[in-house]
């Protein structure tokens, strides 16, 4: 990121299988719903998972910049 926010991100399965799987939620307040749809894709293929900014572990924005 531009300005330095840090994307909190969690990664399910063998992560070296290809091709990974991505599940993108839906807008703010609704980070982690997909948690039990990914725990069972995860047999399957590697799934990554992500906090949008301003939810979970994503921070609004970064720290400002000098």
């Amino acid at each position: 990121m531009t300005d330095g926010a840090h994307i909190g991100w969690t990664a399910l399965g063998d992560t070296r299988r290809k091709p990974p799987v991505v599940m993108l939620h839906e807008g703010p307040g609704l980070p982690d719903y997909l948690g039990d749809v990914a725990a069972m894709v995860a047999d399957l293929a590697p799934v990554y998972r992500y906090d949008q900014r301003g939810t979970g572990g994503s921070p609004r924005q970064g720290r400002p910049v000098n």
